[in-house]
Parts: C-alpha cells; sequence; structure tokens
C-alpha cells in the first residue's frame, strides 16, 4: 500500500506524494471535462437565436478562461 510519504517525480518536476499525484490527475481529469463541456456548448450554440448564441460563447469563453487559470495556479502549486 502507498502512503503519502512516497516520493514521486511527477511531470512537473516537483516530488510529490501519492495523493498529491493523485489530486494533480484529479485536477487534469476535471480540466479536460470542462474543456469537453465548453467545446460542446459551442456545437449547442450554432443552433440557438443570435442572441442567445452570444451568451453561449461567452459563457464557454470564460469556462476556458478558468480553466486556463485554474492550471497554471496548478502548475505552480497553488491549488491542492
Amino acid at each position: 500500500m502507498f502512503h503519502d510519504s512516497v516520493p514521486y517525480k511527477s511531470t512537473l518536476d516537483i516530488d510529490v506524494g501519492i495523493t498529491d499525484t493523485l489530486m494533480l490527475l484529479v485536477l487534469c481529469a476535471g480540466q479536460t471535462a470542462a474543456r469537453l463541456m465548453a467545446s460542446e456548448g459551442r456545437q449547442i450554440a450554432e443552433g440557438l437565436s443570435p442572441a442567445k448564441r452570444g451568451e453561449m460563447l461567452q459563457l464557454c469563453d470564460e469556462v476556458d478562461m478558468l480553466t486556463d487559470q485554474l492550471g497554471n495556479l496548478c502548475k505552480k502549486g497553488l491549488v491542492s
């Protein structure tokens, strides 16, 4: 069984425990899911009225921006 004290070299060139590594994987999966949702949202927006399309596309852009910010915070080690 793994313990948090077991060192593991992550792709971010930092030594982290198994729990930290799992958290990074979950965050990456979450970021992927958010990007997929934004992509689906853009496809859905194509069938909406111009006003609703603009609103939907703005929301998708915001999801992408927030996902990028989360990724940057994770890389800096500010989110765990």
